[in-house]
């Protein structure tokens, strides 16, 4: 599993995300926004997505998710 995300409309960057698996097969990832880290301040938009890849059958897949928007905004507002 990765996410994409990029700042101002820079990147998008990908980072592997660390995940778990249950018996049914269910994968989960978790993962939170270091501003600081994205370089990102009041006024900026981060855009993020999600991706997975699925390798274990003989039919490997991939999926992306919908993309998404924060607007950073600051401790004030």
């Amino acid at each position: 599993m990765r996410l994409f995300r990029g700042v101002n409309g820079w990147g998008p960057a990908a980072v592997t995300l660390p995940h778990e698996s249950d018996a049914a097969g269910v994968t989960l990832s978790r993962s939170e926004f270091d501003l600081s880290a994205l370089g990102a301040k009041a006024g900026d938009v981060i855009t993020y997505y999600g991706s997975a890849d699925e390798r274990a059958s003989d039919r490997p897949q991939s999926t992306d998710s919908a993309t998404h928007t924060i607007q950073v905004i600051s401790e004030a507002e």
